[in-house]
């Protein structure tokens, strides 16, 4: 009876220590900032570009794709107060996301190269922005890519930085822009009857120069070598014939010494 006691006890005083871990887990669980386009009216002509978004975002993961599969532009001139406060200068059309932050989390500050200030809105989001160039579309057409994508990563770390180690962990951000989807217009004042530098046309165009010219590099390039291959394979040529020679001549001299100290 005791020992059935002493096995009970032990039983309730586990479960007692592992409650208490598996409330600490399941409050720490893990959940991502969702992400919707915020892209100004200053750079789109005509409606707003279109995404994969449902209800207007995309509901976060741990790499969260928000794909634009058709989206009508114009760049923005240079010298634009709202552009240089947004770092979005002048001679890129800018496409915008806005990335909701975790629930009491911050985001961790990086120093980047490109315009990426982590400050947080008032409503806990972050907004970024993206720019398309005429050079930025050829560029990616040049490489064989369908798109031109940007990836940004962030790292969410607990506001109050109370653990140790502090609690943090990372959520990647994917912004596809479809190349065959753009239409993009130069200047602010460009309208939809305004001459597009870019279009699906001029996209598949480019495309088909870019596989055509590839095509005929390999053609060029020669199927075979006409490189000597030096046979390994043994054979009775005249190198071999000496070679025996050789070996025959230098058993029979090994022989003759031999037989010369038997004498």
């Amino acid at each position: 009876m005791k020992k059935l006691l002493s096995i009970m006890t032990a039983i309730v005083l586990t479960l007692a220590v592992a409650m208490p871990v598996m409330a600490a887990g399941e409050a720490t669980a893990k959940t991502y900032g969702d992400v919707k386009d915020i892209t100004n009216s200053d750079t789109i002509v005509g409606e707003n570009p279109t995404t994969n978004a449902t209800n207007g975002k995309v509901t976060g993961a741990e790499v969260t794709t928000i794909t634009y599969s058709a989206a009508s532009l114009k760049t923005i001139d240079a010298g634009s107060d709202e552009g240089a406060t947004e770092g979005r200068t002048g001679g890129y059309a800018w496409i915008g996301i806005q990335v909701s932050v975790p629930e009491g989390y911050k985001a961790k500050l990086e120093d980047d190269v490109a315009y990426q200030k982590e400050e947080v809105d008032t409503d806990n989001t972050i907004d970024r922005y993206f720019g398309v160039s005429l050079a930025k579309l050829t560029e990616q057409v040049e490489k064989g890519n369908s798109t031109l994508t940007y990836t940004k990563t962030f790292t969410w770390e607990k506001k109050d930085g109370t653990e140790e180690p502090k609690d943090s962990y990372k959520q990647t951000i994917k912004v596809v822009i479809n190349l065959g989807g753009v239409t993009l217009y130069e200047g602010k004042d460009a309208t939809a009857e305004s001459k597009p530098v870019w279009t699906k046309t001029i996209y598949e165009t480019k495309k088909a120069e870019v596989e055509a010219a590839k095509a005929e590099a390999n053609k060029k390039q020669p199927t075979t070598t006409n490189k000597k291959v030096k046979d390994k394979t043994p054979g009775t040529g005249v190198e071999n014939v000496y070679a025996i020679a050789g070996l025959v001549l230098a058993v029979t001299l090994a022989g003759a010494v031999v037989l010369n100290k038997r004498k």
